[in-house]
């Protein structure tokens, strides 16, 4: 439904608030017509926004929309973050005091995590992946809703894959000391806001006959809202001389699809195909 004007004295102006007298104090109401036999509302103030990176989205509406107390926003086009430490769509406290709804039909897309270095050692951890939407728990609305439509979606960041452990053997054979060293592969980097999830890369290999090695391969990136993947041990021959053979490193923990989600009415399409990763 188109927002209602109403033409005061001669200047037509938007009814994005409207307020009645209750025994001399006015108070902001709702005010709905009756449209082909149905109640809509339309004290309401309606704006949309486009996409944008770290998107701060009550601080970018607030200078829209003046003293409306009634808002409905509408998201279009793609939100996604640039780091792990940023969510891709942030509801701050600009619009305390408000009634907000919004109506996704984005895509809004939290950060990857990256994948474990390998080591000559154990192999490190794979990074968490990142937040899609946070929710400042101190919002001060007084309602916010979330709508999602059927063809938004809500992606978390997945996990990066760990990095593989690495292998050193030796070995006295005759009169000679044969020895071989091998580093694990690079953990494969999650799903996110930087494209698709990757496979983990393969250990460095090392030869000295009879021996060899081979490090562990990295863990694959995990999938949006997924955990990555553990990295692989290193390996060789033979094990049962004087070596060291280590772990590969954790993957990254999944990332978070809502943060502080007990602080809206979540409403529409909110099931896991669309709305991917933990709520929290």
């Amino acid at each position: 439904m188109a927002e209602p004007f109403f033409n005061v004295n001669g200047t037509w102006k938007s009814l994005d608030t409207a307020y009645v007298n209750v025994n001399g104090t006015w108070k902001e109401t709702d005010v709905y017509v009756n449209v082909n036999g149905t109640w809509k509302l339309v004290s309401l103030k309606r704006v949309a926004v486009g996409g944008g990176a770290n998107f701060d989205l009550f601080g970018a509406v607030k200078p829209l929309i003046g003293s409306a107390g009634n808002i409905e926003i509408t998201l279009n086009g793609t939100y996604q973050a640039t780091a792990t430490t940023h969510a891709a769509l942030g509801l701050s406290n600009a619009l305390a005091g408000r009634k907000v709804r919004i109506i996704n039909n984005g895509l809004i897309i939290g950060k990857e995590g990256v994948g474990g270095p390998g080591q000559w050692q154990t192999g490190s951890a794979g990074a968490s992946g990142g937040t899609a939407i946070w929710i400042d728990p101190h919002h001060g609305c007084r309602s916010l809703e979330f709508y999602n439509n059927p063809g938004a979606r809500v992606y978390a960041g997945g996990g990066g894959g760990g990095g593989g452990g690495g292998v050193r053997i030796r070995k006295r054979i005759d009169d000679s000391h044969k020895a071989v060293e091998s580093k694990g592969g690079h953990g494969g980097r999650g799903a996110g806001s930087g494209g698709g999830a990757t496979g983990g890369g393969g250990g460095t290999t090392d030869h000295d006959y009879p021996l060899w090695s081979t490090g562990g391969t990295g863990g694959t990136g995990g999938n949006y809202g997924t955990a990555g993947g553990h990295g692989g041990a290193g390996y060789g021959y033979n094990q049962s001389v004087s070596g060291n053979f280590h772990g590969g490193g954790a993957g990254g923990a999944a990332g978070i699809a809502i943060h502080n989600v007990g602080t809206i009415k979540l409403t529409g399409y909110t099931d896991t195909s669309r709305i991917v990763g933990r709520r929290i």
